[in-house]
């Protein structure tokens, strides 16, 4: 009778959920319990917000960088429009001593503070103010979706779960996750681990700790509990050590350290769009009988995706107590189970979208792990949402997971060992493994959006469970490899040339269109002999590409051509390129601009092997952001080019050193410029 009526109580607990509005039942308790001069965190939730679908129309059509920033200025301002009386509020009640640690968050439009009774009410009475909710820490192991650690030797191997994605298969394509930046909201990272020191994202003086702890608001991004440091290793660990842990061993981790405290987590969220992260994971979860900000975590689910922001969701571990604490449609936790941005299309009830892709766990055998939470969710009771209903059974809900992942004995890196592992089971680690999947993709693909990136890791997923996307599976276990060959296209050669020097004929060529990955095999042809192989092994890796043929005879005209070998298809073939051996070629040089410092005109001078029509020289500040492009294509020998030191708009640049780059098919270099006034 006890266990019953335990169950009966938890069910009437945490059903249904609601929309908050104005000071909420958490708060008002907690108030009651507030002594003399004590302050609580709050959350205040401005009740005008930016419409999401409003702001992904202003950014559509435009770069990723440039949605970026459109959406992270937009939203500043909006955010200081209509926050500034609150603001004045808060910052009177600071003088008095009455609040303190006031933090803007305008990804949500909403103020973070501490706040004493008083000025809590003050604020949950006001028109402008949709709530005010107790800012309440929920222990980590609450909010940690993980179920058992055990420590495990280094050795020579790949980890099985980087394997059954098939990751290894896309790495021999020369996709490795390069130039991906993936932002991981956990408990920190060990960013000493052998595995993971060499892919720590450089946030210069400002963040010294490749990241910034909003946990305790300091530079400190050390993993102290092994959460976030396991996390880290399945997205981008290298193997140094000894086990191939990552999934995209060349992917670059931005830490974002954060708490069971919902605002840190929304914190986090707007600082790694603000600082350029190309994706995220999270592996915490809010549940249903924690009373989260649903309305909250929703709302800021859409603006990433209107940022062109994709995160990776943990669905949580609490299959096991669908019954009790965690009902459907609950049983995913937040935010997993906020929209994806794609919907299947055995999603037949329709609804919005968001950012949010939830991951379930599996094991070796390609089963469901025994804790991983399931679908359907739901936003019937959400206000302004009430979409993807459920009615007790009757309806569809929202199919949730999205997608399952690896997540039952993972083998990654240990935080308080800097060449150590441990295995660790929960859907915790099924979401890294979903993230690095999706940093090889923008590694073949740097202009994929999260839609596309939704609807590749969905359709080409292993189908499991009941045929389609189901409650269970989502639309399948993720298989990489699979979501890449969908991805290529064929490809055109931007050029294809063959120069003569003294010692061989040198060849270029590099991809203009397209994205088809494989190897390619050379060909030559000297004037009245028959066309051989010359490459000894496939020429692959990343372009440009380069074959010098040593073989050959001084004041010989020869031929060659090119085959592409692709991962999927027919092979190709380009070419002719021809060249006469023997013929000594300028060297690639870039000098020193003059003057330096320069206050008017500056003289750049480089040198070229052969024509190349996609060298390029452009000049960036030391943010990294482009500011000019100086020149495009360049001759043969010596090129001269002069610029009169002003950005793309023809403005002059301030003061300041700059960098200087210039970029060919034959190699590249960078020069620092000094500009005085």
């Amino acid at each position: 009778m006890r266990t019953i009526l335990i169950a009966i109580i938890a069910l009437a607990a945490v059903v249904p959920a609601r929309a908050f509005d104005g000071m909420t039942p958490q708060l008002a308790d907690r108030l009651q319990t507030l002594g003399p001069g004590e302050l609580v965190r709050v959350n205040v939730m401005m009740r005008e917000r930016y419409d999401p679908e409003v702001m992904a129309s202003m950014a559509r059509g435009i770069s990723r960088a440039e949605r970026r920033a459109v959406v992270v200025s937009e939203l500043r301002r909006f955010a200081g429009d209509t926050q500034r009386s609150v603001l004045d509020l808060l910052a009177e009640a600071e003088r008095a001593g009455r609040a303190r640690d006031v933090r803007v968050m305008w990804l949500v439009n909403g103020i973070n503070a501490w706040v004493d009774a008083e000025t809590a009410r003050r604020l949950a009475a006001r028109r402008d103010v949709r709530s005010v909710d107790w800012d309440e820490e929920i222990p980590l192991d609450q909010v940690l979706e993980f179920e058992a650690a055990a420590a495990d030797a280094p050795r020579d191997e790949i980890a099985w779960g980087v394997a059954k994605v098939r990751a290894p298969d896309v790495w021999t394509m020369g996709y490795r996750g390069e130039g991906v930046t993936v932002a991981v909201f956990d408990t920190g990272c060990n960013y000493n681990h052998l595995d993971l020191r060499d892919h720590m994202w450089e946030g210069g003086s400002s963040f010294p700790k490749h990241g910034w702890n909003f946990a305790d608001n300091n530079e400190e991004t050390m993993d102290y509990n092994g959460h976030g440091t396991h996390v880290c290793g399945i997205v981008a660990s290298d193997g140094t050590a000894g086990t191939q842990a990552g999934v995209a061993p060349d992917a670059t981790i931005m830490i974002c350290k954060i708490s069971g405290v919902e605002s840190t987590a929304w914190e986090a969220w707007q600082w790694a769009i603000g600082q350029g992260a190309d994706l995220g994971t999270l592996s915490f979860g809010w549940r249903v009988y924690n009373n989260p900000d649903y309305a909250t975590w929703r709302y800021a689910s859409e603006i990433q995706l209107s940022a062109g922001f994709i995160q990776f969701k943990s669905a949580g571990n609490y299959r096991r107590s669908v019954n009790t604490t965690d009902p459907l449609p609950w049983n995913v936790s937040a935010p997993g189970n906020c929209p994806p941005p794609w919907l299947h299309p055995d999603q037949k009830l329709k609804g919005g979208l968001a950012s949010m892709m939830a991951v379930g766990a599996t094991t070796q055998e390609d089963v469901y792990a025994y804790f991983s939470s399931m679908g359907p969710s739901s936003w019937e009771t959400i206000d302004p949402w009430r979409d993807y209903p459920y009615e007790n059974g009757a309806k569809m809900g929202l199919l949730k997971p999205d997608v399952a992942a690896p997540g039952n004995q993972i083998k990654s890196c240990r935080h308080n060992d800097n060449s150590g592992y441990r295995d660790m089971s929960g859907t915790s680690m099924a979401a890294p493994h979903a993230a690095g999947c999706a940093a090889l993709l923008l590694d073949v693909d740097e202009n994929l959006t999260p839609k596309d990136l939704s609807e590749i890791l969905q359709t080409t997923a292993l189908d499991l469970g009941p045929p389609g996307k189901d409650n269970d599976y989502g639309a399948g276990r993720l298989d990489v490899y699979e979501a890449v060959l969908k991805l290529l296209t064929p490809i055109e050669l931007k050029y294809f040339r063959a120069a003569g020097r003294a010692d061989g004929i040198l060849l270029s060529w590099a991809p203009g269109g397209g994205r088809s990955a494989g190897v390619f095999n050379v060909y030559r042809e000297r004037r009245g002999k028959s066309l051989a192989k010359i490459n000894r092994a496939p020429v692959s890796g990343r372009p440009p590409f380069h074959f010098f043929d040593r073989d050959v005879e001084g004041g010989i005209t020869y031929r060659y051509w090119l085959e592409l070998v692709p991962h999927a298809g027919a092979n190709r073939t380009f070419g002719p390129a021809e060249a006469r051996a023997g013929v000594k070629a300028a060297a690639f040089a870039f000098a020193q601009p003059r003057p330096n410092p320069v206050s008017g005109t500056v003289t750049f001078a480089f040198s070229l092997p052969s024509d190349d029509a996609g060298a390029e020289l452009a000049v960036f500040d030391l943010a990294g952001r482009r500011i000019a492009t100086v020149a495009r294509g360049a001759r043969e020998g010596e090129n001269v080019v002069t610029w009169s030191v002003a950005d793309g708009a023809g403005r002059p640049l301030p003061p300041g050193v700059y960098v200087c780059r210039f970029a060919s098919s034959a190699g590249s270099a960078a020069r620092r410029l000094a500009v005085a006034r």
